[in-house]
């Protein structure tokens, strides 16, 4: 997968959300404000929650919580799974694992990239959502 491929496949979202029926998440904005997606969510869907069981729905979706429930799970390393250990896909819910991996020059490339690709206001929210920063 490309920086193109991702940028168009956003695009291509983005182009539909005229529509009404197309909703952007950032996992950013969820690690951020897990709660406070949920309840977009609810609201996008017009469903009704309680307090409580928003708090209940944020504590569930959290990676630890979702990771606990699979290093809990009498299939874990069942055979059918595509994951050598499927409580290895929540790894660790962080985001900016290339911070100390990428060059100066690495990042100028990407930022020069995406800037070609999108609008700045696109690029910074597919790069970092709603805040628009790191």
């Amino acid at each position: 997968m490309t920086l193109a491929s991702l940028v168009n496949h956003y695009a291509q979202a983005k182009a539909r959300a005229a529509g009404g029926n197309v909703h952007f998440f950032h996992y950013t904005d969820m690690s951020r404000d897990l709660r406070g997606q949920i309840a977009r969510l609810a609201k996008i869907m017009n469903v009704t929650l309680s307090p409580q069981l928003l708090d209940d729905l944020s504590e569930a979706n959290t990676f630890a919580s979702m990771r606990h429930v699979v290093e809990q799970s009498e299939t874990r390393f069942h055979e059918s799974s595509p994951f050598r250990d499927p409580a290895s896909f929540f790894n660790s819910g962080t985001s900016n694992k290339w911070k100390g991996r990428l060059s100066d020059a690495d990042l100028e490339q990407f930022e020069a990239r995406i800037a070609a690709l999108l609008p700045p206001e696109d690029a910074a929210w597919l790069c970092w959502g709603d805040t628009g920063q790191a």
